[in-house]
C-alpha cells in the first residue's frame, strides 16, 4: 500500500496565491524605486541646472583630468544640414587657454523643454593645474564644439539652447 498524501490547505496568507504572495513585496519595492528615481525630472528647474554648472566650474580646481567642465560664455552658434539631419556648431570662449575636448552635453537627455527647446551646455575639459597655464588671449581660449541631431530628433522643436557660465544663445527654427 501507497501513503496517502497529506491534504494541502487551499487558504495561503495573503489575497494572492502563495508563488505570488512573495513576490508582490519585491515588486512594490521595484515599481516605487522607478518611480522616485524617475521624479527626480519633475523637481529640477533651469537655475538649480545652472547653479550646479557653475559649482562644477568653480571645483574646477579640485576636478580630476579629463572631467569636463562649462566653458566661460557662447559666442555662435552655427547650423549645417546633412541627408539624415543637422550638426549644431557651437563657438565659445573658455577661462584660460589648454581647454581640450569640447562638447555639447544635453540637458534632460535631449529632451525638449517646455518651450519646445532643446539644450546644451557648452563643456571642455581644463589643462592640468601643474602645467600653470596662463589665461591667454582671446583667440586662444576660442573651443568650438559639434553634435549630430537625427531627424527624429528635431520633429516638434521650437529651436537649440547652448548654455554657458556668463550666457546663453538661442536659434529658433
Amino acid at each position: 500500500m501507497r501513503p496517502v498524501p497529506a491534504p494541502v490547505s487551499p487558504v495561503s496568507e495573503g489575497p494572492w496565491p502563495a508563488p505570488l504572495g512573495r513576490l508582490v513585496p519585491v515588486l512594490a519595492l521595484v515599481v516605487s524605486m522607478l518611480l522616485l528615481t524617475g521624479c527626480s525630472s519633475w523637481f529640477t528647474d533651469e537655475e538649480a541646472e545652472a547653479e550646479a554648472a557653475r559649482a562644477a566650474a568653480e571645483a574646477e580646481g579640485t576636478a580630476g583630468p579629463d572631467r569636463p567642465v562649462p566653458v566661460d560664455g557662447v559666442t555662435g552658434i552655427e547650423i549645417g544640414r546633412l541627408t539624415d539631419g543637422i550638426v549644431i556648431t557651437a563657438f565659445g570662449v573658455a577661462p584660460n587657454a589648454g581647454f581640450a575636448t569640447p562638447q555639447l552635453a544635453p540637458r534632460r537627455n535631449g529632451v525638449p523643454g517646455p518651450d519646445g527647446f532643446i539644450e546644451f551646455d557648452l563643456l571642455g575639459v581644463p589643462p592640468d593645474p601643474s602645467f600653470e597655464m596662463p589665461q591667454g588671449s582671446l583667440r586662444a581660449r576660442e573651443i568650438r564644439a559639434d553634435r549630430l541631431l537625427r531627424i527624429a530628433t528635431l520633429q516638434g522643436i521650437a529651436g537649440i539652447r547652448i548654455h554657458a557660465l556668463r550666457n546663453f544663445r538661442e536659434l529658433r527654427f
